[in-house]
């Protein structure tokens, strides 16, 4: 038996605003603060938290 899993990409807000795009933002519950998830891999999911560094100080 063949098991299909879903792979979950989560970019980080410094990742959006690098990007210039606005992604849908997780849910979350009511008085919570949004943008901040817990991800938890499982057999059926795959996640993956995609972040950006900025280290323009330390560049030419």
């Amino acid at each position: 038996m063949r098991n299909n899993i879903t792979l979950n990409l989560n970019a980080s807000n410094a990742l959006n605003k690098y990007l210039k795009v606005d992604l849908p933002r997780l849910p979350h519950e009511p008085g919570k603060q949004a943008g901040v998830n817990t991800l938890i891999s499982d057999q059926n999911y795959f996640n993956w938290q995609l972040q950006i560094i900025d280290n323009s100080y330390k560049s030419r």
